[in-house]
């Protein structure tokens, strides 16, 4: 009886709202422990954090050149 009710989506939906769990499958629990364990690694290597680093850095001048722009522009 309890094996059929954890197999209901309606009771699941109830106990996960409830709750305030979400219910995974087993594949989809792997899946996202593969993603996490992976992200995790990839943040930790230099090349990610220096990369970053450099678009940041692109960015601010980027930004700074429009705001040099824009007040050439308004002179």
């Amino acid at each position: 009886m309890a094996f059929q009710l954890m197999n209901d989506p309606e009771t699941i939906a109830t106990l996960e709202e409830s709750t305030d769990l979400k219910f995974l499958t087993v594949d989809n629990y792997e899946s996202m422990k593969r993603e996490i364990e992976k992200k995790q690694v990839e943040l930790k290597t230099p090349t990610f954090n220096e990369k970053r680093t450099k678009e940041l850095e692109e960015r601010i001048k980027s930004m700074d050149a429009d705001a040099i722009r824009k007040e050439y522009e308004t002179l």
